[in-house]
């Protein structure tokens, strides 16, 4: 067997290393050399902003006079909370909720629901662009990848 240099996150003590000693070595440093760790991850979008901006304003806008606020902002008040029935109850009530135990399924309580959150979706990513500059929109301040773990993301939008 010949001697040389293993590197595998760093040198090993240049001697002689058995095939199965190199195995063990490389199973037991698995994840600190096959970590990574991506700082400032940023979507550009500079070049998508100018064709999504207006679009996404003949939708949804501050004005609350696009076509999808048009249909969404008065759903919103059937979502807001009821004094004194959700007093009584101890927790929030909404028309929403009184539908749905009255009704059921058929009140057509879960699309009214989806539209709400497609609407609030559909605001938050207008405010994205318009709060975004030329450095892009920061998607997280960090991920840490690790082999047969989830990913981890810290700050911006994930």
């Amino acid at each position: 067997m010949s001697t040389q240099s293993v590197y595998l996150c760093g040198p090993l003590p240049s001697q002689a290393v058995s095939f199965q000693l190199l195995i063990d070595i490389i199973l037991q440093l698995q994840c600190f050399c096959r970590c990574a760790k991506l700082s400032d991850i940023r979507l550009d979008i500079n070049k998508i902003k100018d064709m999504i901006e207006p679009i996404l304003g003949k939708l949804v806008n501050t004005r609350e006079d696009g076509a999808f606020d048009k249909v969404a902002v008065p759903l919103l008040e059937l979502d807001k909370r009821l004094p004194g029935i959700s007093d009584l109850a101890g927790k929030t009530i909404t028309f929403l909720d009184i539908a749905e135990s009255l009704v059921g399924k058929q009140s057509g309580v879960d699309t009214v629901r989806t539209v709400i959150n497609i609407y609030k979706a559909m605001k938050a990513l207008a405010e994205i662009f318009a709060e975004a500059n030329a450095d892009g929109i920061l998607l997280a301040e960090y991920c840490r990848f690790k082999p047969s773990q989830a990913m981890v993301c810290v700050g911006g939008v994930m």
